[in-house]
């Protein structure tokens, strides 16, 4: 098993949970699969300041919201190259 399976979950069990509670918190393993990234990635953006924004529940424990993670992938969004002007999704 490779770090992508291991880290993959059915984007239809995450989109059911989401919308199932409208409010429902992901854990960082689902947004990673929702976002076709590994949880250390995720973790990176979040020491440099990057990425989708999260709720830090304690020390140890981080949550991301679904409508977050929309809006966060909604904001990287253009029709030609020339309308980014080298900015990425931060």
């Amino acid at each position: 098993m490779n770090l992508i399976q291991k880290f993959t979950i059915p984007l239809s069990d995450i989109a059911r949970k989401a919308k199932a509670v409208p409010r429902s918190l992901l854990t960082e393993k689902e947004a990673a699969a929702l976002l076709n990234v590994t949880p250390s990635c995720l973790q990176a953006w979040r020491y440099r300041g990057e990425g989708p924004p999260f709720i830090k529940i304690s020390a140890r424990c981080v949550r991301y919201r679904w409508i977050d993670l929309q809006l966060w992938i909604d904001g990287g969004r253009f029709s030609n190259t020339s309308e980014y002007a080298g900015r990425a999704i931060s």
